[in-house]
């Protein structure tokens, strides 16, 4: 047990010193945002939403960015409760078309809403999401600015009621500012395509989701590595905390597990070899920490 006790306290003293390298390196421009003026295509892949999606819509309702510089794509995928009932309450609020999903999965389901946008800009996010009002604005304003193919956006996990999605907030938090200070040192690593903006031509000339169709996860940090290996210069992340999108966390550790199974099974897919050992890392000190909160002194929840 004490040598058990001792590989876990190592691990953890490894992340802790790798975090702080990577808080001491984070560079980000939080400046105000301006007016931007290309139009965008928002695209929401969903299935079984039906608790989640008038949350989402009704605040891109309220984005600060006219409606018309942007379409909301809503991409039903396969859906057995009411979640395109309550989407089509929206139609006389929102620029919403509502599609349905011919073969399952998240990546067609994504891949269905790029071939029916209406512009080059196509901006993901996920159905259980909710945003800042200026949101829309923060992330066109940047992407334009910097004449990007991609960028990648902030998501926060809401973390009320428990310890245990306290450390899934904590995590989460860490893992964004590790993403954005690794690819500002020209290192790529993840994001999350709850928030993410791409070039749909880039897309298309990168044949999207093909190389990785078969996978349940990797729509968003495979795909960022294939952006990133056609031109580094055009991919960024921000952190300004306009752009986030904020989302909730697991509710039960056997969800939580079966979600990071699901990215452990992209692992031999990463381009870079670094991000296959950043994971590890990642893995490893969440297992020590939950096994340190476990013990009978110590509940995880």
């Amino acid at each position: 047990m004490i040598i058990v006790f001792a590989i876990a306290a190592f691990i953890i003293i490894v992340y802790c010193i790798f975090i702080g390298y990577i808080t001491a390196h984070i560079q980000n421009n939080f400046s105000k945002s301006e007016s931007p003026k290309i139009k965008v295509s928002i695209l929401i892949p969903c299935r079984n939403e039906a608790d989640n999606i008038a949350n989402c819509l009704h605040s891109i309702a309220l984005q600060t960015l006219p409606q018309l510089q942007y379409e909301i794509i809503l991409i039903d995928d396969f859906s057995e409760d009411d979640t395109v009932k309550i989407a089509m309450a929206f139609k006389n609020k929102l620029p919403l078309t509502i599609l349905n999903n011919h073969m399952p999965g998240k990546k067609n389901a994504l891949a269905l809403g790029i071939n029916h946008a209406s512009y080059d800009s196509i901006l993901t996010t996920d159905a259980d999401c909710t945003m800042d009002r200026e949101w829309l604005k923060t992330m066109l304003s940047i992407y334009e600015k910097d004449e990007l193919h991609m960028l990648c956006g902030p998501v926060n996990l809401l973390a009320e009621g428990s310890f245990f999605k306290a450390l899934q907030q904590t995590e989460s938090a860490a893992i964004v500012g590790i993403s954005a200070t690794m690819l500002n040192m020209k290192m790529p690593a993840t994001c999350n395509g709850a928030n993410l903006m791409f070039n749909r031509k880039v897309f298309m000339q990168l044949n999207g989701y093909k190389h990785h169709l078969q996978l349940a996860s990797g729509d968003d940090d495979l795909l960022l590595h294939a952006f990133y290996s056609q031109a580094a210069d055009r991919v960024a992340y921000t952190l300004n905390y306009h752009a986030m999108v904020n989302t909730a966390a697991n509710n039960s550790f056997k969800t939580f597990i079966h979600q990071r199974s699901r990215w452990l099974s992209k692992r031999k897919y990463y381009a870079y070899a670094w991000n296959a050992r950043l994971q590890m890392l990642v893995v490893l000190q969440l297992a020590a920490f939950i096994f340190y909160c476990s013990m009978p002194s110590t509940p995880i929840v």
